[in-house]
């Protein structure tokens, strides 16, 4: 028994999380109480979205009959998506069954900050960012497995290929998706001189995808109700000025909060990078990009969100109240911009291999998050949308960490290091919520 707790505790403590944060919160909150609400032949209500308002016609097909019939599943099935992410993550990244890096991974599952998948109501974001997520990473085991020219059962195809479909009914998931099967395939017909019909397949079904989102009237029909709503003067922006207000959300979402994903990120590459006795500079610098994602937070920099959410009132103007030539707003930018050249530099510089195409696919990888996040900017929803789209950009960040990790060979102490520095992370970022709602907690005490 005590053995078997020692090689699982890591996924006995996601299902516990993940039991924990689908039972607590209440699945029909935001947009759920619209689809739950919604009357009438399922397949006409989802012509009229299609045609309205979105090409996300599976998910929610899938969304209206769980709350319409059993909202209670919705707990079930998102407990379950949680854990699938965490095991298709160590299927990808841990070849070695390490219980180490399973506690890793383990600790980064809780590190994420789950309530961003509240902004829309729990069961409407969590269905179309986390399920998608989940289903997205799940559809990759059978893709790495060929690439490593590993044997697999075929009967995961009956899984993996509707996991594929349904994650990709997401845009950010389809986009992500797409570019990642266009390097696995190109790799794989450079490795072996032939295509894979399973790799082939897998991209031809996300190109489908992509096909109907960019051809459904009601992405296009959506947009001008969004600039009316939520950025009457979107418009108003050129090119670059989109360009900047992306870069300047999406590092928000990492620099200007807490970002405890982030933070454990830098610290694990600047442990790995000493580890890896780099030259002095290399390793100053990481050090500097982990202390940057401490102290940044708490220095208002990327104060743009929280402008807009002040002045974004009906009827009233955004771009007049954001202050857009502000020194902070140009030094976020520049923060900005630093964060990503240097990660890249740092993460080609971590990877020992002399394969050049694993050595520019983990850089390659990094970016592809960030530009998840970063292609919001073409979108009115820009900043409604909220911290619930950064989802995919947070976890490529966390698949990051078994790369980056498996540079060195680690000792029992390395290890005990590193576990011993995500936890007093977890610690930090608990004692900074109770701090933040402490006046919440206190009124449930019964204190002033």
């Amino acid at each position: 028994m005590k053995e078997f707790l020692k090689k699982h505790l890591p996924l006995i403590i996601v299902i516990i999380f993940a039991i924990t944060v689908s039972t607590i919160f209440n699945p029909l909150t935001g947009d759920a109480l619209v689809f739950s609400n919604l009357k009438g032949d399922i397949f006409t209500l989802l012509k009229s979205r299609w045609n309205g308002t979105t090409s996300r016609v599976i998910l929610e097909f899938i969304l209206i009959n769980i709350l319409r019939n059993i909202p209670f599943l919705w707990r079930i099935i998102n407990a379950f998506m949680i854990v699938l992410l965490y095991k298709s993550m160590n299927k990808i990244l841990n070849r070695k069954d390490d219980l180490f890096i399973k506690y890793v991974l383990a600790i980064f599952m809780l590190l994420y900050t789950y309530l961003d998948m509240s902004s829309a109501g729990w069961s409407a974001t969590t269905v179309n960012y986390l399920w998608t997520l989940s289903l997205g990473v799940f559809s990759l085991i059978l893709i790495v497995n060929i690439l490593r020219g590993e044997t697999y059962n075929k009967k995961i195809l009956i899984l993996t290929i509707p996991s594929l479909i349904i994650s990709t009914n997401q845009e950010q998931c389809a986009a992500l998706l797409f570019g990642f099967l266009c390097l696995f395939n190109l790799y794989y017909f450079i490795k072996n001189k032939k295509l894979n019909i399973v790799l082939i397949t897998y991209l031809l079904i996300t190109i489908l995808s992509l096909v109907v989102i960019l051809i459904c009237p009601g992405n296009f029909n959506r947009v001008d109700n969004e600039i009316y709503t939520w950025f009457k003067d979107y418009k108003e922006l050129g090119l670059f000025d989109k360009l900047l207000l992306s870069l300047n959300n999406t590092f928000d979402m990492l620099l200007g909060r807490c970002n405890y994903v982030f933070m454990g990120f830098y610290m694990i590459l600047s442990y790995i990078l000493y580890k890896l006795k780099k030259d002095k500079k290399i390793v100053f610098t990481s050090i500097m990009l982990t202390i940057g994602t401490i102290v940044i937070p708490f220095m208002n920099i990327f104060r743009i969100n929280n402008l807009y959410k002040l002045y974004h009132i009906e009827g009233d103007l955004v771009l007049p109240n954001l202050h857009l030539e502000a020194l902070s707003y140009k030094a976020s930018i520049l923060l900005s911009v630093g964060y990503i050249l240097l990660t890249v530099i740092l993460l080609y510089i971590v990877v020992k291999s002399k394969d050049k195409w694993i050595k520019l696919f983990i850089p390659i990888m990094f970016l592809a998050g960030i530009i998840s996040r970063f292609i919001l900017g073409f979108s009115p929803t820009l900043y409604a949308s909220s911290y619930r789209t950064g989802i995919f950009m947070n976890f490529i960040i966390i698949m990051l960490v078994p790369i980056v990790i498996s540079m060195v060979k680690l000792n029992n102490k390395d290890k005990r290091n590193i576990l011993i520095g995500l936890i007093s992370l977890f610690i930090f970022k608990w004692i900074l919520l109770v701090w933040s709602y402490r006046s919440k907690i206190l009124g449930i005490l019964g204190g002033k």
